[in-house]
């Protein structure tokens, strides 16, 4: 599919040949566009601070997942359950009870970011407190709630 995007002003100025052909873009160049100017306003807002860097793609990513994948949501939602249930309730990195909310899903991997499932498969995660989650981008310094 092609979009038409809005000429920039100069194209508008007396004399211009081009045409609108010449402003379609493919969806693929909007994506690689768009990832570009995220890529740099996240450079930009961590200052050269690896670890806030690190914080802010994991809020994109998630802001990401819970915007765009209704589907992923219903697979974590019926996971956590079989995962819970699995571990009989114990946190996998500290041992100790999780809440019956509250607690995260850690993929193992997240080589699977691009499946339709993005990695939620019972074989690649496990159940963790929010501050025991070792991928996540502050581990085991963020707050307990």
């Amino acid at each position: 599919m092609r979009r038409l995007l809005k000429p920039p002003n100069s194209a508008c100025r007396r004399g211009d040949t081009s045409t609108l052909e010449d402003w379609a873009v493919s969806r693929e160049d909007i994506w690689n566009s768009l990832r570009s100017e995220i890529d740099r306003l996240v450079q930009q807002a961590a200052a050269e601070d690896p670890r806030l860097e690190m914080f802010l793609r994991r809020k994109l990513e998630n802001w990401a997942i819970d915007r765009g994948s209704l589907r992923a949501d219903y697979i974590k939602g019926k996971l956590k359950k079989v995962v819970y249930e699995a571990q009989s309730g114990i946190c996998a990195e500290c041992s100790e009870p999780l809440p019956l909310t509250h607690w995260e899903l850690d993929r193992l991997s997240a080589e699977f970011h691009d499946d339709p499932d993005q990695g939620y498969r019972i074989e690649n995660v496990g159940g963790v407190h929010a501050h025991c989650n070792p991928r996540a981008p502050f581990p085991a310094g963020r707050p307990q709630v």
